[in-house]
């Protein structure tokens, strides 16, 4: 599992993922993933540990944290963006994703995750 010297610790609710954090890994996270979050603190102990940040691994997080808001979720990824194999940019107002897997948002069941 690499760490990379520029690697940052983004807490939201109470899952920490451990992977560096740009604007538009925030922002997909933020509309993707959680309705509202508030940003704060991680805390230091943890009672479930996630190990992948990819889809399923985010999905997983969000999952447990629905079933109990009180949750305290670590989650690791080995590359310096979570998001697995997912490569997500924007270009000409235009959301483009790569990679062999993507995420649609434009199903309900989808927008609901």
């Amino acid at each position: 599992m690499g760490i990379y010297h520029d690697t940052r610790i983004l807490s939201i609710g109470d899952c920490a993922i451990l992977c560096t954090v740009d604007a538009q890994l925030a922002h997909i996270w933020l509309h993707v993933l959680w309705k509202c979050a508030l940003i704060y603190n991680m805390r230091k102990t943890y009672n479930t540990v996630i190990v992948g940040a990819g889809l399923s691994g985010l999905s997983l997080a969000w999952f447990l944290l629905e079933q109990n808001p009180d949750n305290r979720i670590l989650l690791i990824g080995k590359q310096k963006l979570a998001g697995g194999a997912i490569k997500t940019y924007h270009d000409q107002g235009f959301l483009v994703e790569e990679g062999p897997h993507g995420f649609l948002d434009n199903c309900q069941a989808g927008r609901e995750l």
